[in-house]
């Protein structure tokens, strides 16, 4: 399609709820000013709806004749998918957005909010936000986004397109956009739930120090007002993973993410609210002399008064409330890292870990204003509800059963490939020892095991999306290497 709107869906309020209205599947919407409108705010979707396995794109130098680029002002796609009312029963699976303004837009339209859920679903060169939502309007029962096991890739130029759509969509979405800064999921209004996600800027090379906002618009993987849950994520090479107000009377919880090589791993903005930061991995990723300036993991800001706590500790459990996160700071010191930071003055910010723990990184934390509280000096845990780590993943600070008060040994492991059969990109999730000598996934023809390609793995990252554009469509088989054994197999099929 290549219009000013691909296509404008009105679900009617006289439908069946059994009958698929909305069945898109494989379609390719390229070069709209708005590529799709859901427009549900009468009736919602419902489970037999779906928009899967589409393409969503409007890249100016990919144009035909007589339409092609010329010059340096180009133009993009608005908003490529705009959201308004109940979609969240619907199928939102395995799509590709590229090349616009705005990936998701999430609409207010008179008394109802905006419902919806993303899942397997690829975003990158979205420059402003990949989604976005704006003020919700005053209702009852608020709105809600989620998003599971998604990538997000940051555009690697070194500045915004040169577009007058920059200036103009930024003047209509004031609340939500900022200028010179780019957003994986901006959810200031909606209550937003992300899951098993990646935000990552792919190429770090122009990064000589953690000062990233003096090389590219700053890049932002999660900014969100009424953030319900971010768990399992992974957050590479950003300005910040995620940037959070927290109002008063509010909770969040921040679980179980992978914060690696960014400026700020976790920035809490404002706001008197409670966060629930536990079994996280803030690294530095990168040593001092490779990448100078200091990177910090979870950073209070000067306006900030939130409460860093377990909200429901496990009655009488007095080591319960204690924040099990990871902090590596790359052999850096201080100098080069800080795993707490508080720049309120005005309020210390209180912090309470296993005491052996505490003692470890009580150098990296600007003391007086990070008050660490010390309990609970033998980790002997393992297996006590609540206080160990979620052990299928390598994220946050694990303990051992015997007494040791080092993390424990991550053993290397893969899991299946998602969505599989793939069309287009495929995402497999592995998990590496902190030093393995190489790492690498292999991946071969199931009919005569000829090697298609190899990707190096890092240990600091825990998933890796695999483009299978250029694959024929067939059955193959994926392996994990790490230092010349084979450690896990699994097979992928390519429609």
């Amino acid at each position: 399609m290549h219009s000013k709107n691909g296509l404008d869906y009105t679900r009617d309020p006289l439908a069946s709820p059994n009958t698929p209205y909305l069945f898109l599947d494989g379609v390719e919407f390229l070069h709209n000013y708005r590529s799709l409108g859901l427009n549900l705010d009468g009736t919602a979707a419902t489970a037999n709806d779906f928009v899967r396995n589409c393409r969503f794109d409007s890249d100016p130098l990919a144009m035909k004749a007589p339409y092609q680029a010329s010059g340096t002002t180009y133009w993009y796609t608005q908003q490529h998918v705009a959201v308004s009312g109940d979609f969240r029963a619907a199928s939102f699976i395995n799509n590709d957005l590229r090349h616009a303004m705005l990936g998701i837009n999430l609409i207010d339209v008179a008394s109802t909010p905006p419902h919806m859920r993303v899942e397997a679903s690829r975003f990158s060169d979205l420059y402003l936000a990949a989604v976005t939502s704006g003020h919700q309007v005053a209702v009852s029962v608020p709105g809600s986004f989620e998003v599971r096991g998604s990538q997000f890739t940051f555009p690697t130029a070194a500045a915004l397109p040169a577009t007058p759509q920059v200036s103009q969509t930024l003047a209509a979405n004031q609340s939500t956009l900022h200028a010179n800064e780019t957003v994986g999921v901006g959810a200031q209004a909606v209550p937003a739930t992300i899951t098993g996600c990646t935000f990552e800027q792919p190429d770090p090379s122009p990064y000589a120090t953690f000062a990233y906002a003096s090389y590219r618009p700053r890049q932002v993987g999660l900014a969100s007002e009424y953030l319900v849950q971010a768990l399992d994520n992974t957050f590479l090479n950003l300005a910040v993973g995620i940037a959070q107000v927290l109002p008063g009377g509010q909770q969040t919880e921040v679980r179980g993410n992978f914060f690696g090589a960014c400026e700020k791993g976790y920035a809490l903005l404002s706001g008197a609210g409670n966060s629930y930061a536990s079994c996280n991995t803030f690294a530095r990723g990168v040593p001092a002399s490779t990448r100078g300036g200091v990177s910090y993991g979870i950073y209070n800001e000067s306006a900030s008064t939130v409460t860093l706590s377990n909200p429901s500790p496990t009655p009488g459990n007095s080591t319960s409330p204690l924040l099990k996160n990871l902090f590596d700071d790359a052999g850096s010191g201080s100098t080069g890292f800080y795993a707490l930071y508080n720049a309120n003055t005005g309020a210390s910010l209180d912090y309470l870990t296993f005491k052996d723990y505490s003692a470890q990184i009580s150098s990296l934390v600007n003391a007086p204003q990070v008050q660490l509280t010390a309990a609970n000096a033998t980790p002997n845990y393992q297996g006590t509800q609540g206080m160990q780590c979620a052990p299928s993943g390598p994220n946050g600070l694990q303990r051992t059963a015997n007494g040791n008060s080092q993390p424990t040994v991550v053993q290397p492991a893969m899991a299946q490939n998602a969505p599989n059969p793939a069309r287009g990109f495929t995402t497999i999730t592995y998990q590496l020892p902190k030093a393995p000598q190489r790492a690498e996934l292999v991946v071969r023809h199931a009919l005569d095991g000829r090697i298609v390609e190899k990707k190096l793995l890092v240990h600091n990252t825990v998933q890796l999306l695999l483009d299978v554009r250029a694959y024929q469509s067939g059955t193959y088989f994926y392996t994990l290497v790490v230092d010349g054994r084979p450690v896990a197999t699994h097979r992928l099929v390519v429609e």
